[in-house]
């Protein structure tokens, strides 16, 4: 498995663990990459969508240098925004790694992808709202 997924188990959130009678099922490795690496992040699945990003000229400068997916398509534009398009079948962590960049990204697709975005800005907003 690539090293961004690697990067996102976290060991801290296990709350319990069980000694069980049964032996754990051994999985090939290439078995584990054909059932994640279909998709971003570290949820998998067969169902791909494609999402379309663009980042300010200013963030472009280091996301561009980022491995967001194996299959992603990075190009930039004349304006010096960067073009993103990579493959997710369960939107949460993509989700959030849009949000970490602020203003500086757009999602331009699919619909709602974008659609979820804006919907989660709008309710972190009403939490600074007077």
């Amino acid at each position: 498995m690539s090293a961004r997924r690697c990067a996102g188990f976290r060991s801290n959130a296990i709350e319990s663990v069980q000694a069980l009678e049964a032996r754990a099922t051994e999985v090939p490795p290439e078995a584990l990459e054909a059932a994640f690496s279909s998709s971003y992040g570290i949820y998998g699945g067969s169902m791909v969508h494609r999402a379309e990003l663009r980042f300010s000229p200013r963030a472009a400068r280091w996301v561009a240098r980022e491995e967001w997916h194996p299959n992603q398509i990075g190009t930039f534009d004349s304006e010096g925004h960067y073009r993103l398009t990579l493959p997710y079948a369960d939107p949460t962590e993509l989700v959030m790694d849009i949000l970490r960049h602020g203003h500086h990204v757009e999602v331009l697709a699919p619909e709602a992808l974008r659609v979820q975005v804006r919907d989660e800005i709008a309710r972190m907003a009403r939490h600074y709202s007077t």
